[in-house]
């Protein structure tokens, strides 16, 4: 699971007991995937700007605030050519409504690596 600051991934990782992975591990899961290793599924959260924006100042703590830092890790996320089949907006999505969109993409199969 991927997306920039203010998705929800960790959060959402935590109600699905996953984990977070960064866009550059990619290639070295497809191998795994291509060679017979276990079923990879990819899920790229992306609510819109205003959204990630909002929600990733609302955070606490020490957690990544800066507007410019997350509008632009926002728009690296904005056009992800091929990975687009991946993404879910999020921006109308609470936590556990994200969680279920995700279990229930993860269970039909349609956000399997390939």
């Amino acid at each position: 699971m991927t997306g920039p600051p203010g998705a929800g991934k960790t959060t959402v990782s935590r109600l699905l007991a996953g984990t977070a992975t960064a866009p550059t591990v990619l290639p070295w899961f497809r191998a795994l995937a291509d060679h017979g290793g276990p079923v990879v599924s990819y899920v790229v959260l992306r609510p819109d700007l205003t959204t990630t924006v909002s929600r990733a100042q609302q955070r606490v703590g020490d957690e990544l605030k800066d507007l410019d830092a997350i509008s632009g890790l926002r728009d690296a996320f904005s056009d992800i050519g091929d990975l687009e089949k991946y993404t879910i907006d999020t921006g109308g999505l609470d936590p556990n409504r994200t969680a279920d969109r995700t279990r229930l993409l993860l269970a039909t199969g349609s956000h399997r690596l390939t």
